[in-house]
């Protein structure tokens, strides 16, 4: 497998995982339903457009799909990067971002990094209701930066009600 990690590690500009972190504590909601779920992937995919290429999107709460989809002309790899980059979350309780900004210096998670089973980038972030992490929202098909940029726009209309 191309080693992802180290080639998006050595980009400049990077934000600091600090702030990452700061916006998995913005984004705690009180309740999430299955309605504000559909808006906010709605708002994933209108955000995804300024980037011109096909993206997935998956939504889950509770262990249940709520929404999933996927652009043409994407395929089952999208869905493998779905699911590499929730078990990040699954398995840290942080943003896949924030796991691979941490780890530039970290290496605490080391062993996500060449482990096919794993996507330690951009892209995943937990859906987090009244302190618990109780599901993820995830999007793939762009750079790591923007597939998490999407992600933050659908979690930011959801605050607004938008």
């Amino acid at each position: 497998m191309f080693d992802y990690f180290h080639y998006f590690a050595d980009k400049p500009n990077l934000p600091s995982s600090e702030s990452i972190l700061s916006l998995e504590k913005d984004y705690d909601f009180d309740e999430v339903t299955n309605s504000d779920i559909e808006l906010m992937a709605e708002a994933m995919f209108i955000a995804a457009k300024k980037f011109a290429k096909p993206v997935g999107v998956r939504i889950i709460k509770d262990g249940q799909t709520i929404f999933e989809s996927l652009q043409s002309p994407l395929g089952e790899d999208s869905l493998g990067w779905l699911s590499r980059k929730e078990k990040v979350v699954n398995e840290t309780g942080h943003s896949s971002y924030y796991i691979f900004l941490d780890n530039i210096t970290s290496h605490r998670n080391d062993h996500m990094i060449m482990d096919e089973s794993y996507g330690i980038c951009g892209g995943s972030f937990p859906l987090i209701i009244s302190g618990v992490v109780r599901g993820t929202v995830t999007c793939t098909g762009l750079r790591p930066e923007e597939d998490h940029y999407v992600v933050i726009e659908g979690l930011e209309s959801m605050r607004k009600g938008v």
